[in-house]
């Protein structure tokens, strides 16, 4: 099912080139876009006191940013780590699918909430370490 999703937002996207080393967006900045990953490697990284960790790799089928283009703000940084292919599709346009399509909104939802679960695992496994 998120291939389909990836599948329908990868069909409205323009492409693009980023070199490795791009940030494609920073923590806390107004969500302008998303991006399809057609080829190459993304890194969503957490910003800590000193140092700036992975929280993530993306390849080639993920889709970068989605719960931003819902609401408003991106709340992780994205930087190529690898040159890539990319599709971008502005936020506004993906609001308007997901709004046309329930079988896509609904795949999105779903989406997001394993994104949520992968994430608040990753915080109580940080947690763990620190104790």
């Amino acid at each position: 099912m998120t291939d389909e999703l990836f599948e329908g937002l990868n069909r409205l996207a323009s492409s693009t080139s980023v070199p490795a080393g791009t940030l494609l967006f920073l923590r806390d900045e107004p969500s302008r876009c998303i991006y399809v990953v057609r080829s190459g490697k993304i890194a969503l990284l957490w910003p800590q006191t000193e140092e700036t960790t992975p929280m993530e790799f993306l390849g080639p089928g993920s889709i970068i940013g989605l719960p931003a283009a819902i609401n408003g703000i991106y709340s992780a940084t994205a930087k190529a780590l690898a040159d890539s292919e990319l599709g971008f599709i502005s936020a506004e346009r993906v609001l308007e699918l997901l709004a046309s399509d329930p079988a896509l909104c609904r795949t999105s939802m779903r989406m997001m909430s394993q994104e949520v679960a992968r994430m608040r695992s990753s915080i109580v496994e940080h947690c763990s370490h620190i104790r």
